[in-house]
């Protein structure tokens, strides 16, 4: 059951219902491939065309089904098929050292919420005759939310409707986020990281322990970050000023080729690693993030060839390769046995590993000139079979 203001409401049952599931479907497929317009739109939009064509109301008198069906459609089209419009979203963000904002890194822009950003509103408020509460009601309810004087990431993109670009600010906020977590995760005495206010908080956590002696033991954790992380700090960091700037470039591009898209999403998935709780989770999400850089073509055969690569990635002497080759057949036992036997068996020592393996890759592939001219994942798997063969 669905209702239109002004158009009626209409009730859907068996047969009609399954057919009407199937065109919002077929709908989604050919106008949301950019995701810049939501599926709430798209759904209003097509409930609107079949109560235009049917008119329950008898509101277009004089009018065939025909003609009402066939207005009906190009308004549908007509609305799926407008222009994507700028638009600027705000998602609060914690874990930022609020004290160095504002400042950006590839195309997020993190700012506070506050008075500066409230001016852009207003002048926006005066000239938008459409909102239904009044400008001061907006401002106060902006106020007393939790978005008020809190970090948020700035991020610029062009959708066809609010919903769609909450989604796809929500989503380049979380790539920047995720590529700042795996620097964070590689800087030395850096305890923070960044995250989706909702996502993470620190907490105090006490337990208590009592023995069959009648001892006691409370036993006082943190979880969760530990400290601020400082974007300033990071682009301080001069041994991995090359790295940053390759990321940072990338991240602000509004177009990635496919080798480009690779690196980042090897970097974002041991980003989500760095501050998963869960030990045997980080674990699998540092594998997938070297598993997908190098192996970027699958040939099957992946465990050798991923250990036989890793090895000459790394190494020079034939015994330094042999013995990574070794420490990875270990790793790869306890994923499988993650993977395959449901596994909750990681060891603290197999996760620093696992880790210190990932960041080696990641941060030599980045820095290499040879690399950076591989235009492709077919080419970058190239580059890889030479290495072996030297």
């Amino acid at each position: 059951m669905f209702s239109v203001r002004d158009h009626g409401t209409l009730s859907l049952y068996g047969t009609e219902a399954k057919v009407y599931r199937q065109v919002l479907k077929k709908l989604g497929e050919d106008y949301a491939r950019k995701e810049d317009i939501s599926a709430w739109t798209i759904e209003r939009a097509l409930q609107a065309a079949i109560l235009t064509a049917l008119d329950p109301r008898e509101q277009q008198v004089g009018t065939t089904l025909n003609d009402r069906i066939e207005a009906a459609l190009r308004n549908l089209r007509n609305d799926l098929s407008r222009s994507a419009t700028r638009h600027s979203c705000y998602t609060p963000v914690g874990g930022l050292d609020d004290r160095e904002l504002p400042r950006s890194f590839g195309s997020t822009r993190f700012v506070i919420f506050n008075e500066s950003q409230l001016r852009k509103l207003r002048f926006d408020l005066r000239k938008h005759t459409k909102q239904k509460k009044s400008k001061t009601t907006i401002i106060n309810d902006i106020r007393n939310s939790e978005l008020w004087n809190h970090v948020c990431a700035l991020v610029e993109v062009a959708a066809k409707d609010p919903k769609a670009a909450e989604a796809l600010a929500q989503r380049d906020a979380r790539i920047t986020i995720d590529v700042l977590n795996f620097f964070a995760d590689v800087m030395p005495y850096e305890h923070g990281w960044v995250y989706l206010r909702g996502e993470a908080i620190t907490l105090n956590v006490t337990s208590v322990i009592r023995g069959s002696d009648k001892s006691f033991w409370i036993p006082g954790r943190v979880e969760g970050p530990l400290g601020p992380f400082s974007i300033r700090r990071l682009r301080a960091e001069e041994w991995l000023g090359t790295q940053v700037s390759k990321l940072h470039r990338l991240l602000r591009s509004k177009e990635r080729s496919r080798i480009e898209e690779l690196f980042v999403a090897a970097v974002r998935w041991a980003g989500r690693a760095a501050v998963e709780q869960k030990t045997e989770q980080s674990f699998l999400l540092y594998m997938i993030a070297l598993e997908s850089i190098v192996l970027p073509v699958h040939l099957g055969t992946t465990n050798y060839r991923l250990r036989l690569r890793i090895a000459h990635l790394l190494a020079r002497r034939p015994e330094h390769r042999t013995r990574i080759m070794e420490e990875l057949q270990k790793l790869s036992l306890a994923r499988n046995a993650i993977v395959h036997k449901g596994s909750f068996k990681v060891t603290d020592d197999q996760l620093g590993l696992m880790r210190l393996y990932t960041h080696l890759v990641i941060l030599r592939l980045l820095s290499d000139r040879s690399v950076a001219r591989c235009k492709s994942p077919e080419a970058l798997n190239n580059w890889f079979e030479s290495q072996v063969l030297r």
